[in-house]
């Protein structure tokens, strides 16, 4: 009697959830079972415990639930990625653009959102465990061309930068104020705040402490 060839039976992705909470997690995790693709290895929280727990689960996608929509939270999915790298899958309670945009930046491959469909499951799981971005169709349009647009110039986004934005950059990156900006070059208040939030925007960087070290890397200003 022959025994069967292991090879013909498809590997389980390994799937851990974080912030698995309530009514919307408990139902993740009903629809997540049910696809015989899948196997849940293990829930946790974006806490100082999680790199414990991813180490020993091993997962091949980690599919993070927010309970809130602050980019501090976006923070702590980055940080836990730094310390055992595991593509993630994102359900987003906020579909901003800064949102998005930031959460791409962090390194997270798949956003879900809340309109997303149950049927786009196993093929957004599929998809981040072969290290490719998806992104839900349910996704508002406006955050949809950004986030395209994004990932279509990363990598090389300053190369993209207007000439203004890119003198505001390094305004910017010197410790200057919008006021202090708006006078060293002439214009409205109101305009530098449109290019700042422009190239923030495109560079998929939305505070001034990221703007810095990310003009530092490409050596447009100095220490």
């Amino acid at each position: 009697m022959t025994k069967p060839d292991s090879h013909s039976v498809p590997k389980k992705l390994r799937i851990l959830l974080s912030n698995n909470y309530g009514l919307v997690g408990a139902g993740l995790r009903s629809l997540l079972e049910k696809e015989p693709g899948l196997e849940i290895v293990g829930e946790t929280n974006l806490g100082p415990k999680s790199s414990a727990i991813i180490f020993q689960a091993r997962p091949d996608v980690i599919f993070v639930t927010l309970s809130t929509a602050t980019f501090e939270e976006v923070e702590m999915a980055e940080r836990m990625m730094e310390k055992f790298p595991r593509p993630i899958l994102l359900l987003a309670l906020n579909t901003s653009v800064e949102y998005v945009l930031q959460s791409l930046h962090a390194g997270i491959k798949g956003i879900l959102c809340l309109r997303s469909s149950a049927n786009e499951l196993q093929v957004a799981i599929q998809k981040t465990a072969a290290g490719e971005v998806y992104l839900s169709p349910a996704l508002p349009k406006s955050v949809m061309d950004a986030a395209r647009d994004y990932l279509l110039h990363q990598g090389r986004p300053v190369e993209q930068l207007t000439s203004r934005q890119k003198t505001i950059l390094k305004l910017i990156t010197e410790g200057r104020n919008t006021k202090e900006i708006a006078l060293r070059l002439k214009v409205s208040s109101k305009t530098i705040e449109f290019h700042r939030a422009r190239l923030m925007e495109r560079l998929g960087i939305f505070d001034i402490a990221g703007l810095v070290r990310y003009a530092l890397r490409l050596g447009l200003v100095e220490l």
